[in-house]
């Protein structure tokens, strides 16, 4: 057995245990996003018989607003983690399958072994040893030169179903980074509820970001760095007087770099340098 193949699966079963955890952290914050809509309503039935001013129901209507978008990001946060979830099984099974594989290499490897212990004894046996030897070596360079052949194409393999289940889950930091842009701008104010919604979201994609971490996924380093066709994808120019021409001016979507492989590309902006005009040319 090769232990490459087994630490694979534990790491498909660890990533579907925190994403059990996102899963529980999801429903808090849906119990919390009721609590918010119960406690509106009864603010709205307790108020005083007198006439609400213009303000007060605007404030109120933008409350209500707000609560409704928030309960559209953890819809959508909730449906990555499930394709996310669906992803690790079938990558779990796949791998499976690469296991049984692996197990009938290596029954071929056993046969190609036992040839070569018979091998052994004909030589042992014969009275031409120099013939019987080259046999047996020529014998033992072709089940070294498949069992290497065979370690490869399983690393590549396992390697490429890893960045494939990679790339179905950055979805889910794309999400969070999309919901914490649209909190962050309402968040600025004095509700401590939507500085706490912005806090909870940045613990999650932060735990997001560290799981990954932990299996070898790296971000790209791409604001400020000269443009590099092998990491970044380029989506277009954008004039710039604090970014060097030919450097990224702008970062439309992180990239991930897994080991020496590429997960995503990070899709850039390039700059032009400083010009009058500050509007992207977008290809």
């Amino acid at each position: 057995m090769y232990p490459d193949y087994q630490q694979v699966v534990q790491a498909y079963r660890a990533l579907r245990q925190q994403y059990d955890q996102l899963a529980v952290h999801e429903q808090q914050q849906a119990q919390r996003i009721a609590q918010l809509e119960r406690a509106l309503t009864q603010a709205t039935q307790g108020r005083p018989a007198a006439p609400a001013t213009a303000g007060d129901a605007g404030q109120m209507q933008a409350l209500a607003r707000r609560i409704a978008e928030l309960e559209r990001e953890l819809a959508r946060e909730q449906q990555a983690a499930e394709r996310a979830e669906q992803q690790a099984d079938r990558l779990e099974q796949e791998s499976r399958n690469a296991l049984e594989r692996n197990r009938e290499a290596e029954q071929k490897l056993a046969v190609a072994q036992e040839q070569i212990d018979q091998l052994r004894t004909q030589l042992a046996e014969a009275g031409d040893a120099t013939e019987w030897r080259d046999r047996f070596l020529r014998q033992q360079a072709d089940a070294d030169n498949f069992r290497r052949r065979q370690e490869r194409r399983f690393a590549q393999q396992a390697a490429e179903e890893r960045r494939s289940m990679l790339r179905d889950m950055l979805p889910l930091a794309d999400n969070l980074d999309l919901g914490l842009q649209h909190v962050a701008q309402d968040a600025a104010g004095d509700d401590p509820r939507l500085q706490g919604y912005a806090a909870n979201l940045r613990a999650v994609r932060q735990a997001f970001l560290d799981t990954l971490e932990r299996y070898g996924v790296r971000s790209i380093a791409a604001l400020g760095e000269p443009f590099d066709p092998n990491q970044h994808e380029a989506l277009g120019h954008l004039a710039s007087d604090s970014v060097p021409e030919g450097h990224v001016a702008h970062v439309a979507q992180a990239g991930f770099a897994d080991g020496d492989g590429l997960v995503r590309p990070a899709r850039v902006l390039i700059s032009t340098g400083p010009t009058d005009s500050q509007t992207a040319v977008s290809r």
